[in-house]
């Protein structure tokens, strides 16, 4: 059903009503739906505000293998050197590291 659809069928309803307490008690349910609506909407804007007022920079994005937090800053400055070490050939070969290890087992 659309929106369209089910507001119609809405007023559909709400048009059989005689009783005009009921009718009343339906409004007030709705006018609170709406406060309600509008006052979580309200308060996902502030939400958002105050995280993007927050340095995206100190957010904790990852942590080290003894637990420590590790900024996404820092995070990033690791991984430039990790490319960097490589670059300068800084690193093993599977094979290298496959012979290794089997001689040890």
């Amino acid at each position: 059903m659309s929106i369209l659809e089910i507001k119609n069928k809405i007023v559909e309803e709400i048009d059989t009503i005689k009783d005009a307490s009921l009718l009343k008690n339906i409004l007030t349910y709705l006018e609170n739906l709406k406060d309600k609506n509008l006052n979580a909407v309200a308060e996902e804007q502030l939400i958002y505000k105050k995280n993007a007022n927050y340095s995206t920079e100190n957010e904790i994005v990852a942590y080290t293998i003894k637990g420590e937090p590790i900024s996404k800053e820092a995070y990033i400055k690791r991984n430039k050197q990790a490319v960097e070490s490589y670059k300068q050939g800084n690193f093993k070969t599977q094979k290298e590291l496959l012979e290794k290890y089997q001689k040890k087992a």
